[in-house]
């Protein structure tokens, strides 16, 4: 195999970032490729970036498949940036193929050739390896970014990592990481969604839309529709504009702010956890104290709620948390309400549900799971692909860390091959479980 050739612009040596400067290396210099991939200052991105985007390359041609390249340092300050890699079904990337990124980022530049030649030949003789027989017309690698100045740069250094084996490369501009994860699981299932942005709104409307209809509102409730977003001033805001023309205003009424400003600055899930303070543009609005508000964060994987304590407390800035721990007890109750339902006629089959959390969470939200909820809950390590993991053994598995990383996710047969004709009431509740969840 002849070597590729290897950018000078992406080297260790001749790193160069998105303001033109070359700033080196040390070739010595090792790294890790971490819960959320690589994260550091955007001037030490471009190299790894197109290492990482390589690796991503070599995975599509041995699996034949779509891989996600996220360029993205979350919540982290502006001048940042980092890049995470997206399995086929949507998942983080296996920790195996966690092990091969580090390992190609952490070559000196007179090693990479070989390491490359190394890997591409230990892969072509993995079982079912698709990089031997040639089979490979459905690898590509699948980019997003979120708005950081530096992304556009990075964005090219991803695509001249995916060319060094001519490697399809689709770029998906300005997402969310939730989105580039769905794009990726869509393009590799063609029958689950569509893989563009639309497609993804389409999707998690219409969802929402027949949840919403064949949800009942329960006597005395006092739910209101409006509810007030803090965007981070990242990319949440310009897609959550583009989803809110798919939801009737009867039906969910969002009022963004922080969309303009400084990324995650004075603002975010990560501000707003951490100091328990009105985000900006919140704080001298009596309607941003009183009402109903939500943080993302800078790529919009994170969500807390919050509102004002109000004036009796005597600190106006100050917020009372409604955190990941709090609303994984509230999936967990309607979730557990539409399962007991589902439990109460009589079939052959039952639904398993458990609620993965970490060290880190809230004693007190633990134990009312497990002694109120009769719910399982299982304590995993901090980092989401932990608490995936862990949630993928059970039917519905709900996981959440404190800050606000989490879902609710179906997996195996929540729908049975067979799909047996059911009463009506159960219909509308396994309808209502799989709603909630976005299919």
């Amino acid at each position: 195999m002849a070597d590729p050739v290897f950018p000078q612009q992406f080297s260790r040596a001749g790193n160069t970032t998105h303001t033109g400067e070359v700033f080196s290396i040390p070739q010595e210099e090792q790294l890790a490729y971490g819960t959320a991939g690589f994260r550091f200052r955007a001037e030490k991105l471009p190299f790894i970036v197109f290492r990482c985007a390589y690796v991503a390359s070599l995975r599509a041609r041995q699996l034949d498949s779509a891989i996600g390249v996220m360029i993205t340092a979350s919540h982290n300050p502006a001048a940042d940036n980092g890049v995470k890699l997206v399995d086929p079904s949507g998942d983080m990337l296996s920790q195996q193929w966690e092990k091969y990124a580090t390992e190609i980022v952490n070559a000196t530049d007179e090693e990479l050739p070989s390491a490359v030649r190394a890997l591409e030949k230990q892969m072509s003789q993995v079982e079912k390896s698709r990089i031997s027989s040639g089979q490979t017309k459905n690898a590509r690698v699948v980019c997003g970014m979120d708005t950081r100045i530096s992304g556009p740069h990075l964005m090219s250094a991803a695509r001249a990592g995916s060319a060094l084996f001519n490697v399809q490369f689709v770029d998906v501009g300005i997402v969310t990481t939730p989105m580039l994860h769905y794009t990726v699981k869509s393009f590799n299932e063609p029958d689950f969604a569509e893989p563009t942005n639309q497609g993804y709104y389409r999707a998690i409307s219409s969802a929402f839309r027949e949840l919403y209809g064949i949800t009942q509102e329960p006597e005395g409730s006092r739910y209101q529709p409006h509810v007030i977003v803090d965007c981070a001033n990242g990319v949440g805001a310009p897609r959550l504009r583009e989803f809110l023309e798919h939801i009737p205003r009867e039906m969910l009424e969002i009022e963004l702010r922080n969309e303009r400003g400084e990324l995650n600055h004075d603002c975010g899930a990560d501000f707003v956890k951490i100091s328990q303070k009105m985000p900006t543009e919140f704080r001298n609005s009596e309607e941003g104290k009183e009402g109903k508000c939500v943080s993302f964060d800078g790529d919009a994987d994170r969500i807390l709620y919050f509102r004002g304590k109000g004036a009796e407390s005597g600190d106006s800035e100050s917020v009372e948390l409604f955190d990941g721990d709090r609303i994984a007890v509230l999936f967990a109750m309607y979730l557990k309400e539409q399962l007991d339902e589902f439990a109460a006629i009589k079939t052959n089959y039952r639904l398993t549900m458990g609620i993965i959390q970490t060290a880190y969470a809230n004693g007190a939200s633990t134990r009312f799971i497990r002694d109120s909820l009769k719910i399982e809950t299982v304590i995993v390590p901090t980092g989401v692909k932990h608490l995936h993991e862990a949630a993928s053994e059970f039917d519905v598995g709900i996981y959440f860390e404190a800050n606000g990383h989490g879902t609710s996710s179906l997996f195996n047969h929540v729908y049975p091959p067979s799909r047996p004709i059911l009463p009506s009431d159960q219909r509308d509740c396994r309808r209502r479980i799989r709603r909630f969840d976005g299919h």
